[in-house]
């Protein structure tokens, strides 16, 4: 694999392709079904994390932060990155 960077920063291809070829370790080389349970995967820790943003640090109340998550875990604006 050959990484394009200059002045010692990362380049966005090397991060694109550190992810697929992740992918690729993890599962039978390119299985749809390990590229599509990393993208879920991915999605419900960063829903978690939206929890945990919600209540302590913006302070909400648990009930509107797991509002605010479940929202933000089911919206129809993530359905791409979820099923690609």
């Amino acid at each position: 694999m050959r990484v394009v960077a200059s002045v010692g920063v990362i380049s966005d291809y090397f991060e694109c392709c550190l992810d697929y070829r992740l992918n690729y370790l993890m599962g039978d080389g390119l299985s749809p079904l390990i590229f599509h349970g990393t993208n879920v995967l991915i999605h419900g820790l960063v829903s978690i994390l939206s929890l945990y943003l919600c209540h302590s640090v913006l302070k909400m109340r648990l009930a509107s932060s797991l509002i605010a998550s479940v929202m933000f875990a089911l919206h129809p604006v993530h359905t791409e990155a979820v099923s690609i």
